[in-house]
């Protein structure tokens, strides 16, 4: 790849930002942006006291929150939820960040300890 970072190098980096800062570090760094950051600290002490169980609760707390933004038609999102729940895979890459929505669903249906990479144009979004 010319003129930039290879897919494997962008990779390692995406792994080591999470691995150092987390999640939200990673938002941070691809400033993904969040509806309100006071919506987004009340969403995450709320998953953090009522973790949803199952896919169907997962993405109605997705859909009833502007902490994260969702395009997705919500019977498509709940059936890739019920599929990534019965899998409950350790990896996934995601291409198209976009606003975080697919992310955020993604990582409360996973393995626990699940490895997450997404992927997404510089500097977010679609294009014009």
């Amino acid at each position: 790849m010319s003129g930039g970072i290879s897919v494997r190098e962008a990779i390692k980096s995406v792994v080591r930002v999470i691995r150092r800062d987390g999640f939200l570090g990673l938002a941070k760094r691809t400033r993904v942006h969040l509806a309100d950051a006071r919506e987004c600290r009340h969403f995450l002490r709320s998953i953090r006291r009522n973790q949803p169980a199952g896919p169907e609760q997962i993405v109605e707390t997705a859909f009833s929150s502007q902490a994260v933004r969702r395009f997705q038609i919500k019977s498509e999102i709940l059936g890739l939820a019920q599929r990534v729940s019965a899998l409950r895979p350790r990896t996934l890459l995601e291409i198209g960040t976009a606003e975080g929505g697919t992310l955020f669903v993604l990582s409360q249906c996973a393995a626990p300890d699940a490895t997450f990479i997404s992927l997404d144009l510089p500097g977010g979004g679609y294009p014009a």
